[in-house]
């Protein structure tokens, strides 16, 4: 990833967040680049206040495979139920189907779901999102933790390690979402702006 300077106009107040996934909801999403804003959903319909819009949020799948495989940026995050989610988003869920997506969450929950059971979700509504081929992916920052389930949140400084894993996972997946020259006011990688299902998913 070398030492050249970041070409990226963010400052040490911008944050990331590295999110815990499934490595069959990537290779899903990473098998449909047709789908350029995705549902990173919480089975336990928890909220999510670790990034504000337009910030990057990176995928790292499950151990043992454990590699930063892609990311998006934040468009915003709500709590919907998991009919609500899949009529949204769809396959953009990460699966082929509602019932894939009950099952799913039935799994995670530990029970499967009842047949008339719908229950909320939390929904972090990213968009740009790239993904890599395993080629391409990165090991995670060396300070997270095995034992982290969901993920965690750092402040991208120029030079850091997770700095230069964006930019080289920006740069593999020739990803369409870097901003030229310097940024005025909020510092963002991108502009803030929501996607248009998270528009109506927050709207809702």
């Amino acid at each position: 990833m070398g030492s050249r300077p970041s070409q990226y106009p963010y400052t040490d107040a911008v944050r990331a967040f590295v999110g815990v996934t499934d490595s069959s909801w990537y290779q899903f999403l990473r098998a449909r680049p047709d789908l350029s804003e995705v549902n990173f959903w919480r089975p336990s319909g928890q909220g999510f206040g670790a990034l504000t819009s337009g910030e990057p949020f990176l995928f790292k799948t499950h151990r043992p495979n454990d590699r930063l495989v892609g990311g998006g940026f934040l468009s915003g995050s709500t709590k919907l139920r998991l009919s609500e989610a899949w009529d949204f988003f769809g396959e953009a869920n990460g699966v082929p189907s509602l019932e894939a997506m009950r099952a799913v969450i039935g799994h995670y929950r530990a029970r499967a779901l009842e047949p008339h059971e719908d229950p909320d979700i939390g929904c972090i509504l990213l968009r740009d999102v790239f993904f890599v081929d395993d080629g391409g992916s990165a090991a995670p920052p060396p300070d997270f933790a095995s034992n982290i389930v969901s993920g965690k949140s750092y402040v991208l400084t120029p030079g850091s390690y997770l700095e230069q894993v964006l930019e080289s996972l920006l740069l593999l997946s020739q990803a369409p979402t870097l901003v030229p020259g310097p940024v005025f006011g909020d510092p963002r990688l991108v502009a803030p702006r929501l996607g248009q299902q998270a528009f109506k998913a927050v709207v809702l």
